[in-house]
């Protein structure tokens, strides 16, 4: 039972870590798409990469609500 407490805690580390790490992307992210930078940066090639995936549905989602209480505010 010791060695699987220790390897959920370890494995809980581990994602802690990587989530923290894609968080930072993000935010980085965010502060290039404020300061317009250069798209063919292989740095703001590889930000884009990296956190498209997780933003691209997102955006959908947020589109969709907003699009919807636009619509349901002008009938």
């Amino acid at each position: 039972m010791f060695v699987l407490e220790n390897f959920v805690v370890a494995l809980a580390k581990v994602i802690d870590i990587v989530l923290t790490i894609y968080m930072w992307l993000i935010i980085f992210r965010a502060v290039i798409s404020w300061v317009n930078a250069d798209p063919y940066n292989k740095i703001v090639i590889f930000l884009y990469r990296v956190t498209e995936p997780v933003l691209r549905p997102c955006a959908a989602y947020c589109r969709r609500k907003i699009s919807a209480l636009i619509f349901r505010r002008l009938s």
